[in-house]
């Protein structure tokens, strides 16, 4: 019973966080759609932990107040950037290097069609009778069965249009959405679409079908003030064309996996899991730090040579265990990622100064720059899969960090042209 009450209270003050910045603002902005994720897990939490079914997992322990108290300082650290960011009152996003960023979207639109060729042969290999279980414990276990990992180049290809997708996914909206329409743009904005949807079939991620909506949505709620309404009606013919087949797809996965018998028990599981794990099973047992070898594997390769890439999750699963004394497969929410890595004080120490980053770089509202639009982009869609977990890790994360540094730089001197 105390643990339930714990619950109740922790998903209580987010949703009292959510209901004050609603009263304040009255916009349905980036900022309700992020606490509006975590306001859901919350409550699932609760839901999950008074479950008949939950006491007999393994996932089953005894809450506590401290770690919920240290999470929400840790998220609201992290979030509050992007609720004073009013994403529903952008005007204009410039970008004054046009040629620039042309050339970009014409290599991304190359990288886009060959990532898009490879995938097909796994997609043929399926053939209709799929073991969504079985797929998901495949994909864990290795990448063998991916033919062009045998292949360095496509290999290499397939990795950068991995890491590159949240970025690729932001121009595509932009380009197609807000710049003058031509055949380029729209190619590069479908192929972006296509090859999404097509990782997220043969890879069996139900997970990516809520969190990549949620991603389009709010890279929606910066650009509809200044789309037209023919476009508006694009998108929203867009939105129910993919979202339709891909629920029914979320539900085939869910029902394949667990039984129609156990399919809301598994669902409300998926959603509040994240915070019963981190307070029941690592705050409270966390012995040591993985020291950014974990997750930052690509940057931390260049400061120590023999850490290495994990082929397999399990391998980086066993590593973090060994290291810290937690099971390193289960969802512990983004601010989880980073106690593994740096423990609680560097960890509040970094949000802190990645708060003030955030700030100091989205304090624009009206008129924002490409790389400001970027940078939004990039990070809500780090925050939307970190109600679950920690998205940029390993090399394909990675690419993802390095990627926007290296579109910042390029972007950076940017200046607005005055228009009489």
């Amino acid at each position: 019973m105390y643990s339930n009450i714990i619950l109740f209270c922790n998903a209580l003050v987010y949703s009292l966080v959510l209901l004050i910045y609603w009263y304040k603002n009255r916009l349905f902005n980036v900022g309700v759609l992020l606490l509006s994720l975590y306001v859901i897990a919350a409550w699932s939490s609760l839901l999950l932990y008074t479950n008949k079914y939950f006491v007999y997992s393994n996932y089953y322990s005894e809450m506590s107040i401290e770690p919920f108290i240290y999470l929400f300082c840790a998220l609201m650290l992290i979030i509050s950037p992007f609720l004073f960011f009013k994403s529903n009152k952008i005007t204009e996003i410039y970008c004054t290097k046009t040629d620039l960023l042309l050339t970009i979207i014409k290599c991304l639109l190359v990288v886009n069609v060959i990532c898009i060729i490879i995938q097909i042969p796994t997609l043929r290999d399926m053939n209709g009778a799929i073991d969504w279980g079985e797929l998901k414990e495949n994909h864990y276990n290795s990448e063998e069965r991916f033919w062009f990992y045998k292949y360095g180049l496509l290999s290499h290809i397939n990795l950068l249009a991995t890491g590159m997708m949240p970025i690729s996914l932001a121009l595509s909206f932009y380009t197609y959405f807000v710049l003058a329409p031509n055949k380029v743009n729209k190619i590069f904005f479908y192929s972006t679409l296509i090859l999404e949807i097509l990782v997220i079939i043969v890879n069996g991620n139900r997970g990516s079908i809520i969190i990549d909506a949620a991603y389009m949505f709010s890279l929606f709620l910066v650009l509809r003030t200044f789309m037209s309404k023919k476009r508006i009606r694009v998108i929203k013919r867009l939105f129910v064309i993919t979202l339709i087949p891909l629920s029914f797809l979320f539900i085939i996965i869910t029902q394949s996996r667990f039984g129609s018998d156990m399919l809301v028990y598994y669902n409300v599981k998926y959603a509040g899991e994240s915070f019963v794990n981190f307070n029941g099973l690592m705050y409270n047992r966390l012995n040591g730090t993985t020291d950014g070898r974990a997750y930052f594997t690509l940057f931390t390769r260049i400061f120590s040579p023999e850490s290495a890439d994990y082929e397999t999750g399990i391998e980086k699963w066993d590593f973090i265990e060994k290291k810290t004394n937690v099971r390193g497969q289960y969802f512990y929410t983004i601010v989880g990622a980073f106690l593994f890595e740096f423990g609680k004080i560097y960890t509040m120490f970094i949000f802190l100064l990645f708060s003030l980053l955030c700030r100091n770089i989205l304090k624009k509202n009206k008129v924002i720059s490409l790389a400001q639009f970027l940078f939004y982009s990039v990070f809500v869609y780090l925050l939307i899969n970190g109600v679950f977990y920690f998205k940029f890790q390993g090399s394909g994360g990675n690419v993802t960090l390095l990627s926007l540094f290296v579109f910042m730089m390029l972007f950076r001197n940017e200046k607005v042209i005055s228009k009489k």
